[in-house]
């Protein structure tokens, strides 16, 4: 089975973020990954998460440049209802803090979900071997 790669908000945003203080690690992963062609995953959660703090923090056309040049390279994941109830139902049941993305039972829940193959309007459509976003990183 092929290595599925999460991308979360916080990771997205420093790769396109300037000014964030892991930009360059983030950059440089962000690069790494799109180069050996890893499959990147994230959920329609994320993009909405991501557009708003994008909005909010580097204004909307940073948002149109995350849609035409990022998210293609990403499989987004469409969090179903009844994924997302079963998520919240096992984190709920779990009834403590500090859980583990990795041993949650939420997060099995949404590795299911993700290990269902992209539909074709979720699928990647640019090339992976020439990211465009962001267009150049700080010296």
């Amino acid at each position: 089975m092929e290595a599925l790669i999460f991308v979360d908000t916080s990771a997205l945003f420093a790769v396109v973020d300037l000014e964030d203080h892991q930009h360059q690690a983030a950059y440089a992963k962000w690069r790494e990954l799109i180069g050996d062609n890893q499959h990147l995953i994230t959920t329609n959660y994320v993009v909405v998460e991501l557009f708003t703090l994008a909005q909010n923090r580097l204004g909307f056309d940073a948002v149109r440049e995350l849609e035409a040049d990022m998210f293609p390279l990403l499989d987004i994941i469409l969090v179903e209802p009844s994924v997302h109830r079963a998520a919240v139902g096992a984190v709920l049941a779990a009834g403590r803090r500090k859980l583990s993305s990795s041993t949650a039972p939420a997060s099995r829940s949404c590795a299911a979900a993700a290990s269902v193959p992209p539909s074709p309007s979720t699928a990647t459509s640019q090339s992976r071997d020439s990211p465009s976003f962001p267009e150049e990183e700080p010296a």
